[in-house]
């Protein structure tokens, strides 16, 4: 019975009519997952994309000519032809090849790592940095660095390259394997306007191999791929593949005017070694279905069959909609051969081929790179060369008919940097007999040649700095950073699209990755962050303690992680400059505040590549006293890191009591010193007030024995008066 939301879309779908993409001509899914191992291109089909990729422009001719010239086969056969008739020496001076070689080597030298990211959800944070690690290891170990380096030389040079993502059919090697693969090889629809191609219906991989290895990987065809080769007609079991030779739109116009085009035994079959061509279709299937909306913004092909589904439908807690999308296939062609027609193997939804574009026109999307713009200079160069050197070794003559015996041996003569002529005695007056030499024509013609060679570097985006020549003008070091700047910015698009792409390699890794560990649970990665080592668990497997159903946390298979690139280039020659500016600014930290300097140390250690750096960061922290964070550690670091916070909590708790003992003391001392103190203030006090008593009593007699003084004075003044005899008074005062 069809649910209430599905009869909803439906009866919407009826009053809307068909979409722009025609969905009612699309393959049902319900239809598609049906007949899924069934042969879905038919020959017809593929042999009109063969006849689209045919009438595409011949960019190929030139993209070929791209990397002769890189080569330094720059000197066509025609050109060497007329060279000789005129005597001229063909001079090949290759600036091209060190230009782009600048290109890549600055490629090189910035390199950056694949980093994973959530999209939009902070919730996947462990998890983005436990998968950043494992797609780093495969990046390593699939090469994925060397094939999306020949991606960009290619994409430098031509202006198109390719890198291919997949599992590897060796069982002895790494599962994973990023490979470049030759642009030759390559065939995408003409009508593809996305540098992704994402909007490509098909793309085509085109390569010879001998029969015994067709034969190894299609064992279930082996013995029709046996019968093809030398000799093979298109008769018995063969009459239904006619007109893959005989086009039967020649015959009549069945199939539309456009028809004309047919494979032949010459374009599969290699007659010298006797190999066959074997024909890689990837291609997309549209398809229409009823689709979930999830409320973390995911879908999903509803399934009828599927209760969660119908539950949360039934419950309002997701959105049912009609939706039409493309389903990725992979066929395999021998001729007139069909090997296999199957889905897609892959993981992503996308093509396992990257395209690296370098630059394309505006009006027919061809691509083309760096040495397009540098051809003409380039020929100029080789012909102002060529022509300044036969200038400097050639001499004009002018001379009469009479002026020399033998003028055929005279010619031969001139030439020569030691000549010898002999001039005719019998040569009338007026007879002239001149040699010139070509002096001026030389130096104007390398005036010429060094304007070109500076045009040649201009055009192609890389100026003589980057070079590391010095006579550019510039003398200063702000002005040729500013030209290495300058440079830098002129090869901005390709760059952009050099990142584009790798990211792309970096998704399909990720999405490998992800398929092979989502049916793995407590899967621990060991990740390095910024405070050190630390374990996350993914696929971590817990119980709910309310409703007792297995939850799994970090669960990589709904995580919604997309790969980008590194914000810093992960070479040696980088880190070293990372190195050094670390290192001088803790060292100018270090003149002024010691202390301050000595807590970046571990970040300095960080920056370095010494051996054992782990080991370095954690006793450089351990004596700076620098505290761990427990999240980055192991459990057997966080319990030991616990034991030694719990001793020294007790160690600070003994500390604090014997400090309280001795403020105790002390408080009980202080105390006592103030009563001594207030006593001894008291005593101390009391002395004064009878010291100033006794003062004032010996003021007090010092006044009685002034005054005695003073009478006894008085009494002998009178006394010497009377004649010696004491006075009245006196006696009374004596009795």
């Amino acid at each position: 019975m069809q649910s209430a939301p599905a009869r909803t879309i439906a009866a919407q779908e009826d009053r809307d009519g068909r979409s722009s993409l025609d969905v009612a001509k699309a393959v049902t899914i319900e239809d598609y997952r049906k007949n899924a191992s069934k042969r879905m291109l038919s020959d017809f089909v593929a042999d009109r994309w063969r006849w689209e990729v045919m009438q595409q422009p011949n960019w190929r001719r030139d993209m070929q000519l791209d990397e002769d010239y890189y080569d330094g086969n720059q000197l066509s056969s025609e050109v060497m032809v007329d060279l000789e008739e005129r005597g001229i020496p063909p001079v090949v001076t290759n600036l091209i090849g060190p230009t782009i070689d600048l290109v890549l080597g600055m490629e090189a030298k910035t390199r950056r790592d694949f980093v994973v990211k959530p999209e939009d959800d902070p919730q996947w944070d462990d998890a983005a940095m436990a998968m950043s690690s494992k797609v780093k290891t495969a990046e390593r170990l699939s090469m994925a660095d060397h094939a999306c380096s020949h991606g960009y030389k290619r994409q430098v040079k031509g202006g198109l390259g390719w890198v291919y993502v997949g599992r590897e059919s060796d069982p002895f090697k790494y599962r994973y394997r990023c490979e470049h693969v030759d642009w030759k090889e390559i065939d995408y629809d003409p009508y593809s306007q996305r540098d992704d191609l994402d909007d490509a219906r098909f793309l085509r991989r085109c390569k010879f191999h001998d029969r015994d290895i067709l034969e190894a990987l299609f064992p279930y065809k082996a013995a029709e791929i046996h019968e093809l080769g030398p000799g093979f007609r298109d008769t018995g079991a063969w009459a239904s593949t006619r007109e893959m030779f005989e086009a039967p739109m020649l015959r009549g116009a069945s199939h539309g005017p456009w028809r004309d085009y047919s494979m032949t035994q010459l374009e599969y079959i290699d007659w010298d070694r006797n190999r066959l061509l074997l024909e890689e279709f990837w291609y997309r299937v549209w398809v229409r279905g009823e689709v979930i909306d999830l409320p973390d913004g995911t879908s999903v092909v509803y399934d009828r069959r599927n209760e969660a589904h119908d539950y949360a439908l039934n419950t309002g807690r997701v959105r049912l909609r009609l939706a039409a999308w493309a389903e990725m296939r992979q066929a395999y062609f021998i001729g007139p051969l069909c090997l296999s027609d199957v889905p897609s193997p892959h993981p992503f939804r996308g093509f396992p081929y990257v395209a690296f574009w370098g630059m394309r026109e505006g009006r027919t999307g061809v691509p083309y790179g760096l040495i397009r713009r540098m051809r003409p200079m380039q020929d100029e160069v080789n012909a102002r060369s060529s022509k300044m050197l036969w200038a400097l070794s050639a001499r004009r003559v002018v001379a009469d008919p009479g002026a020399v015996l033998d003028h055929e041996r005279t010619r031969l003569e001139v030439a020569r940097p030691d000549a010898y002529i002999l001039l005719n005695p019998k040569r009338a007056p007026h007879e002239q007999f001149n040699v010139e030499d070509n002096g001026a024509i030389a130096e104007q013609q390398f005036k010429v040649l060094q304007d070109r060679i500076q045009r040649l570097q201009d055009v192609g985006g890389v100026y003589q700095s980057m070079l590391g020549k010095r006579d550019t003008g510039a003398d200063s070091g702000v002005a040729i950073q500013s030209l290495v700047e300058q440079g830098t910015t002129t090869l901005a698009p390709i760059n952009e699209n050099f990142v584009a792409s790798r990211s792309q390699v970096g998704d399909r890794l990720l999405a490998y990755v992800i398929a092979d560990m989502s049916g793995m649970r407590n899967v621990p990665v060991q990740v390095n962050s910024a405070r050190g080592k630390r374990v996350i668990v993914l696929n971590r497997t817990t119980v709910h303690e309310q409703t007792g159903i297995e939850v799994i946390q970090n669960n990589v298979a709904k995580a919604r992680l997309k790969v980008s690139l590194d914000d810093m280039p992960a070479t040696a020659t980088f880190r070293q400059q990372q190195f050094m500016r670390i290192a001088d600014m803790v060292g100018n930290m270090a003149k002024f505040n010691p202390e301050l300097a000595s807590k970046f140390m571990d970040l300095l250690v960080e920056a370095s590549d010494v051996p054992n750096k782990a080991d370095f960061v954690e006793r450089v922290r351990e004596f700076s006293g620098i505290t761990p964070d427990p999240s980055t550690m192991t459990p057997e670091q966080r319990a030991a890191f616990e034991s030694q916070q719990k001793e020294a909590a007790q160690q600070r708790e003994v500390a604090l009591r014997a400090a309280l003992a001795k403020i105790g003391l002390d408080e009980s001392r202080i105390a006592q010193f103030n009563a001594q103190a207030q006593k001894t203030g008291a005593d101390t006090q009391g002395t004064v007030i009878g010291f100033e008593k006794l003062l004032v009593e010996i003021q007090l007699l010092r006044t009685q024995i002034a005054g005695m003084q003073q009478d006894q004075a008085g009494q002998a003044m009178a006394l010497a008066a009377n004649g010696g005899r004491p006075d009245k008074q006196e006696v009374v005062y004596r009795w």
